[in-house]
């Protein structure tokens, strides 16, 4: 008798298969994906279409975003890229900004504002609360604040020395002293505060590296007590008052004596 032939069995093995199934769903999975992201880049949908802008003029930084924000695709945009723009301008302090999707970027802004000036070579500086200086004064700007002189940002000690101006300036206003007009630094250290209504000469101190607030916040009240004394004399103009010279005291120099 003939053998029968054994039919040819086909053997299918599991892990085969299974890596069949795995790449298949990984290459649908990555063209779905590459889609999604052709959609989402090119969409107009996801194009920036509003900016707005708080704290600040449109007008002052138009400028700084044009180009850099409408029309850009708000998925891939560069905020850091913007920020650092904007922050160009010198009456900017501070900015962030946020993504509203689909379409809205919205730009907070924190002026600068300004507290001094501060004169370098010949030239006046803006000068903030924190000691930052941020733009030069140009002719024909009001601006109504002291001026701190004397400092140059060659000195090595010129960070600290600009501060405790800034310092003494703060806690003058706080104490309703608001007649500065010049606050002097002599290279030595030493501090002289300058009234134009009335016209006076102040000897703050002789070491600014040694005033504390408690120690300038005395000299303040030393000195109101002495300006207080003094507005009950109509007569009596005081020019010059010594506030470092005796420790519980002051030495004043008085101007010419109306007889009015």
């Amino acid at each position: 008798m003939k053998k029968k032939r054994e039919k040819s069995k086909v053997i299918v093995r599991p892990w085969l298969l299974l890596f069949f199934i795995a790449t298949l769903s990984i290459s649908l999975v990555s063209l779905g994906l590459l889609e999604l992201y052709k959609f989402i880049t090119e969409s107009n949908r996801f194009k920036i279409k509003k900016v707005i802008i708080n704290g600040m003029d449109v007008s002052s930084v138009e400028k700084y975003i044009k180009g850099y924000a409408k029309g850009q695709n708000i998925i891939l945009f560069n905020k850091e890229k913007l920020k650092r723009r904007i922050e160009m301008n010198p009456d900017v302090k501070a900015v962030k900004i946020k993504i509203k999707f689909p379409d809205t970027l919205v730009i907070d802004i924190e002026k600068e504002v300004p507290f001094a000036l501060i004169l370098i070579d010949s030239d006046l500086f803006y000068v903030d609360s924190d000691g930052k200086i941020f733009k030069i004064k140009r002719a024909g700007d009001f601006a109504d604040l002291p001026i701190i002189t004397g400092l140059s940002p060659k000195d090595l000690n010129f960070s600290f020395r600009l501060k405790k101006c800034l310092e003494i300036i703060s806690l003058f206003l706080k104490k309703n002293v608001d007649q500065i007009s010049e606050l002097h630094i002599t290279k030595y250290g030493s501090v002289y505060v300058y009234f134009t209504k009335p016209k006076i000469e102040i000897v703050f101190s002789y070491q600014i590296e040694y005033l504390d607030q408690n120690k300038i916040t005395k000299k303040i009240a030393k000195l109101k007590k002495v300006l207080n004394y003094f507005a009950n004399y109509d007569q009596i103009n005081p020019t010059l008052i010594d506030l470092d010279c005796i420790k519980n005291g002051a030495i004043v120099r008085l101007g010419n004596i109306s007889n009015g």
